[in-house]
């Protein structure tokens, strides 16, 4: 598997802190916290696979080959796993990693997705400073600035600015609050048909019944 072509900064991948055994990657830090939460003993690590100096090493890996079982050591040194420590309980516990993975991932996409049908131009950045400014109320500069620029006067900009910011923090919160009931059940999920209900059952949350 050549990863250093796409050169991404780092690879996520899934550890079973008993055996040090590579479980699989993981295509986002949400993913793996997820799936440490349904599988204990895990640990996620990385791969800082930008380091020209080792492109030969990290093409030489695949972790995802499904005969194929690596170990990483605490200094990223990967090794090919024992044959003795390849037991029915890792193979089961990688199974499921990668099972999950393929809908956790969908999930959180779909999620990630619905959310931006309300982000709008302003930015994090912008929405922060917004709501420290409100704290200062009438002394912000920048309110009486805002209020200035829409020809508005500063208690009403005191009301629309707190409305909009208020407004996108309860979309964003109810967002998360969607995201993460799902995506908890399906760290528990035992076989792919209940990741599929799963799935079903967050499609009606996030399109059908959602109060947005």
């Amino acid at each position: 598997m050549n990863l250093f072509e796409t050169r991404p900064l780092l690879v996520l991948i899934l550890i079973d802190v008993e055996t040090k055994i590579i479980l699989g990657t993981v295509p986002t830090v949400a993913c793996g916290q997820m799936l440490m939460m349904g599988l204990l003993n895990t640990q996620m690590s990385y791969l800082p696979i930008q380091g020209a100096h080792r492109e030969k090493e990290w093409d030489a890996y695949d972790f995802d080959a499904p005969d194929i079982y690596y170990t990483m050591s605490q200094s990223s040194k990967i090794a090919i796993a024992p044959g003795n420590s390849v037991s029915p309980t890792i193979i089961e516990r990688r199974r499921l990693v990668r099972q999950r993975v393929n809908y956790l991932h969908t999930w959180e996409v779909y999620c990630k997705g619905s959310l931006a049908r309300f982000q709008g131009y302003m930015s994090d950045g912008v929405q922060a400073f917004i709501r420290t400014e409100l704290l200062s109320g009438w002394s912000s500069s920048y309110i009486q600035e805002y209020a200035s620029i829409h020809d508005i006067s500063v208690d009403n900009a005191i009301e629309e600015l707190g409305s909009k910011v208020r407004s996108i923090g309860m979309i964003e919160a109810r967002n998360w609050a969607q995201y993460e009931k799902i995506a908890q059940a399906m760290t528990r999920a035992a076989d792919q048909e209940a990741l599929e209900r799963l799935m079903k059952q967050g499609f009606d949350i996030l399109y059908y019944n959602a109060y947005v």
